[in-house]
C-alpha cells in the first residue's frame, strides 16, 4: 500500500510541475504581444462597385486592400480572413489575392465577403499592429427570361434571377424596343402583333438594393393570332340616303395583314347582319356596327363599334304643262321649291346651267332635275321626254314621175291626233288630208301639219320631175331585150329588118350614172347576151344603143323576182 501511495504522490508532482511550465510559458508570450508596434495605421479599401462580379454576365468587380503605415519599422505582414457571419477562426485569404503587403483581387465575388485582418510584427520587439476592414458587397443579378404561356390577350414572359431565386429587393423594368419600363413586375404580358424581326426586342432590366443591374433580351416574337382589331371607317359616319360611299373595315393596330384563318361576323345595333363575313362592310341602314373577329386559335373579340347616321331622303317631281314643244315654242317643266333645296337642270345628261325651280324647255330631250338639300344631299328627279312637233315628207320608191307614172307620198310627225293637208307648190291639194299621197303630175309637194294641241308644222318639201334621159321615146322596133324584169343578164334579139353592123351599147341608171359601156354585132334576126356589171342592185335602168347615128333605148327593171328567175 505504501508503495501505491508513494506512485500516486509522484504521478500528482509532475502534474503539477507541467501545469506551472505551460502557465510560465502563456505569461511569457502574452508579455510578448501586449505591446504595439505604432507602425500599421489603418487599411485603405478600393473597389469597382458594390457589385459582384460575375462569370455569367463577365462582369468584373476589382477590389484592392492597401496598408497604411508610418514606414519607420520593419517587420513582417500576415493577412487573415473570417467569412462573412462565421463565428470560427481567422483563416487564410481565399484563393485570387494577390500581393504581400497591398493585395488586391481582379474577380471579387459575393463569396468572398467577409472581414480581413492585417497584422504586423515588428522584427526588432516581435510587438504587432491590427487592423480589420469589412468588405460587403452585393450580388449581381443574374437573369433570363422564360416564355410561360401564350393566351387571346398575348404572350406572358417572366424573369428569373440565378443569384436572387426568391427576387426578394429586385427590381424589374420590362421595356419594348427601347421604350420606357412598361412594367415592373416579375412577369409581363407581350401585346403587340405579328412577328418582332431585327431591331424589335423585348427587354427586361434587373437591379438589387444596391444598384447592381442585369440585362436580358429576346426577340423573333411570333405573337399572329393576338386580336388587335378595330373598325376604320372610310369616308363620312352621316351619310345621305341610298350612299353607299362609306367602308367599314376591320384592321390590325400592327402593319400587318389580316389572317386568311381569321373570321368575321359584323352586327347592327348588337344583332348580326347575315351574310355579312367579310373583313369590311358597307352600311346602308342608320345604327352601332361593330365586328366579331375570331383567330385561327379560337380567340375572339369584339371591336370598337361605330355609328352610322343617315339623314332625310330629298326627292323632286318634274311636272310639265305638256309633253309636246309647238316648233319655235317652249313648254314650262317645274319642281316643287323647299326651303334651303337647290335645283340644276339637266338636258340629255348635260347640265343647263339653270339653277331654277322652273325651267323653259324649247328643244326635245331627256330632261331632269338634280336637288340638292341644306345638309348636302343629292338627288335626281323623273326623266319626262318632251318632243318638238315636226312633220316630214319622202318619197317612197323612185321620185322621177314622168308621164303616166305616179310616186307615192308619206308623210309622219312626232306627235299624236295630227291633222294634214297636203300641198302642191302653194295650194292645197283638195281632199289630200291623208298620211299618204300618190303624186300623178311634176311638181314641189310638202305638207302642212297640226297637232292635237294646236301646233303647226310645215315640212320639208319633194321636187318630183321627169328626167327626159330615162324616158325617151322610141319610134323604132328594131329589137327586143328580155327577161324583163333582168337579174344577171340581157338578151338582145334583133328584127330581120336590122342590117349587119356593129352597135354602141350603155345601161345607165337611174341617176345618170353609166354601169356599162360595151359593143355588139348586130344582124338579121340576131341575139346578143349582155352580162350586166357584178354589183347590179335592184331598180329601173336604161339599155341605149347607138348606132349609125341613131339612138334606140330601151327600159328595163332588175328586181329580187328577176333575179330569182
Amino acid at each position: 500500500m505504501t508503495t501505491q501511495k508513494a506512485a500516486v504522490m509522484k504521478k500528482a508532482f509532475y502534474t503539477t510541475i507541467l501545469a506551472l511550465t505551460i502557465l510560465i510559458t502563456f505569461h511569457s508570450a502574452s508579455a510578448q504581444c501586449n505591446c504595439t508596434a505604432v507602425e500599421l495605421t489603418g487599411l485603405n479599401l478600393n473597389k469597382d462597385s458594390e457589385c459582384s462580379s460575375d462569370i455569367y454576365s463577365g462582369y468584373q468587380n476589382h477590389v484592392s486592400i492597401e496598408i497604411l503605415r508610418n514606414n519607420l519599422k520593419t517587420g513582417t505582414f500576415q493577412w487573415s480572413y473570417l467569412p462573412e457571419n462565421s463565428t470560427g477562426n481567422w483563416i487564410a485569404i481565399p484563393a485570387g489575392w494577390t500581393g504581400t503587403e497591398n493585395i488586391d483581387h481582379p474577380f471579387f465575388s459575393t463569396a468572398d465577403n467577409g472581414s480581413y485582418r492585417c497584422i504586423f510584427t515588428e522584427t526588432a520587439t516581435n510587438c504587432r499592429d491590427t487592423s480589420i476592414v469589412v468588405i460587403t458587397i452585393a450580388p449581381q443579378p443574374n437573369i433570363y427570361i422564360t416564355d410561360d404561356s401564350t393566351t387571346c390577350e398575348g404572350i406572358w414572359f417572366s424573369v428569373h434571377d440565378n443569384n436572387n431565386v426568391s427576387g426578394a429587393g429586385n427590381t424589374n423594368c420590362w421595356q419594348f424596343d427601347g421604350t420606357n419600363c412598361q412594367s415592373n413586375n416579375s412577369s409581363f404580358l407581350f401585346t403587340t402583333a405579328g412577328c418582332t424581326m431585327g431591331n424589335s426586342t423585348v427587354s427586361i432590366i434587373v437591379s438589387n438594393y444596391a444598384g447592381c443591374f442585369d440585362e436580358s433580351h429576346v426577340s423573333a416574337i411570333c405573337n399572329q393570332d393576338l386580336l388587335d382589331v378595330f373598325i376604320d371607317l372610310s369616308g363620312s359616319d352621316v351619310l345621305c340616303k341610298g350612299d353607299k360611299s362609306s367602308l367599314l373595315q376591320v384592321k390590325r393596330y400592327a402593319a400587318i395583314s389580316l389572317p386568311g384563318t381569321w373570321q368575321f361576323q359584323w352586327h347592327r345595333n348588337g344583332k348580326v347582319i347575315y351574310g355579312a363575313t367579310s373583313p369590311d362592310y358597307t352600311p346602308t341602314l342608320p345604327g352601332t356596327y361593330s365586328c366579331n373577329v375570331v383567330s385561327g386559335s379560337g380567340c375572339q373579340k369584339t371591336t370598337n363599334p361605330i355609328v352610322i347616321s343617315f339623314l332625310p331622303t330629298v326627292s323632286a317631281q318634274i311636272t310639265a304643262n305638256s309633253s309636246e314643244i309647238c316648233n319655235g315654242d317652249s313648254i314650262l317643266l317645274q319642281v316643287a321649291p323647299g326651303n334651303g333645296i337647290q335645283f340644276e337642270w339637266y338636258r340629255n345628261g348635260i347640265s343647263t346651267g339653270v339653277t331654277n325651280p322652273e325651267y323653259y324647255a324649247k328643244k326635245q330631250g331627256n330632261y331632269k332635275v338634280l336637288v340638292t338639300s341644306l345638309e348636302g344631299c343629292t338627288k335626281f328627279s323623273n326623266v319626262i321626254h318632251p318632243v318638238v312637233f315636226t312633220a316630214t315628207i319622202h318619197a317612197i320608191g323612185n321620185q322621177e314621175l314622168c308621164t303616166g307614172d305616179s310616186v307615192l307620198l308619206e308623210a309622219s310627225t312626232t306627235g299624236n291626233g295630227s291633222m294634214l293637208q297636203w300641198y302642191r307648190y302653194n295650194k292645197p291639194i283638195i281632199g289630200a288630208t291623208s298620211q299618204q299621197f300618190t303624186a300623178t303630175r311634176q311638181g314641189r309637194y310638202w305638207v302642212v301639219a297640226v297637232s292635237a294641241i294646236n301646233c303647226t308644222d310645215t315640212s320639208n318639201s319633194i321636187n318630183l320631175t321627169c328626167n327626159s334621159r330615162l324616158s325617151a321615146h322610141i319610134p323604132d322596133e328594131l329589137f327586143i331585150i328580155h327577161p324583163n324584169p333582168a337579174s344577171t343578164y340581157l338578151d338582145l334579139t334583133f328584127s330581120e329588118n336590122t342590117g349587119n353592123t356593129v352597135a354602141n351599147i350603155l345601161i345607165i341608171n337611174i341617176l345618170g350614172q353609166t354601169m356599162l359601156n360595151t359593143t355588139v354585132n348586130v344582124s338579121a334576126s340576131g341575139m346578143e347576151r349582155i352580162t350586166l356589171p357584178q354589183g347590179t342592185v335592184s331598180g329601173t335602168y336604161l339599155l341605149i344603143l347607138n348606132s349609125n347615128n341613131k339612138s334606140y333605148t330601151r327600159k328595163f327593171m332588175v328586181t329580187e323576182q328577176g333575179m330569182r328567175d
